[in-house]
């Protein structure tokens, strides 16, 4: 009898050992970069982004076939800084629809690059 209650109290708490390390954050959750605001001024500062470091990147891999160079579908240009802050607002517009999104005929941004944009957006758009 008491290897039996033995038994079930080891495999009770393995299944709340079990239970508890699964979690409902998705791989991009797990990927976005997270900072503390330090500087005392109470400003959002959860997450740091530099057009050069973050915005960028995601413009070469995901809209340079066809807004970037010689090729600007739609009137739309992203060659540079100066031309995508001006039509960020556009973009994320286009990118976040859940139908008609861009880019045109590839895969829908992952939610986690669109919120990148919009945070750059809304920390200025700054240039660095």
């Amino acid at each position: 009898m008491k290897k039996i209650i033995l038994s079930l109290f080891v495999a009770s708490i393995f299944l709340v050992f079990v239970i508890s390390s699964c979690t409902s954050r998705n791989e991009e959750e797990y990927f976005a970069v997270q900072t503390v605001d330090t500087t005392g001024n109470n400003q959002d500062t959860t997450t740091l982004v530099s057009y050069q470091n973050d915005i960028a990147p995601i413009i070469a891999g995901n809209c340079s076939g066809c807004h970037q160079g010689g090729a600007q579908s739609g009137g739309v240009s992203m060659n540079n800084y100066a031309e995508f802050s001006s039509k960020v607002d556009r973009v994320v517009v286009m990118i976040s629809k859940t139908t008609g999104f861009m880019p045109k005929g590839g895969q829908k941004l992952p939610a986690a690059k669109i919120e990148l944009i919009n945070t750059w957006k809304n920390q200025g758009k700054k240039d660095n």
